[in-house]
């Protein structure tokens, strides 16, 4: 009988040293996938200050102003250019005047 008892607590040692095995491993593995996704996340935070970087300078007002002087040749809005709600409204016909 005491040998029985013996063994099996031989064997539940060889389990547990197994279980902790297994757990380690796996612990160790979350934590390499950790530090992987930690560091495609600094990656992805540094592409969007880049972006958000390229996106000021696109938007920038007087970048614009300089681009639509020497590709779109405007110049400032003279009179005649100028309609007034009523002048709309006598160009554009309603839904139900076009209806009919």
């Amino acid at each position: 009988m005491r040998r029985l008892g013996v063994i099996t607590l031989i064997l539940i040692g060889f389990a547990l040293v197994a279980a902790l095995y297994v757990t380690k491993t796996k612990a160790q593995s979350v934590q390499k996938d950790m530090e992987r996704l930690q560091s495609e996340l600094t990656q992805e935070q540094s592409n969007i200050r880049v972006l958000e970087a390229e996106i000021a300078h696109l938007q920038n007002p007087a970048r614009l102003s300089g681009l639509a002087k020497t590709h779109l040749e405007t110049g400032p809005t003279k009179a005649g250019q100028m309609i007034t709600l009523d002048d709309l409204v006598v160009r554009v016909p309603v839904k139900a005047e076009a209806a009919q």
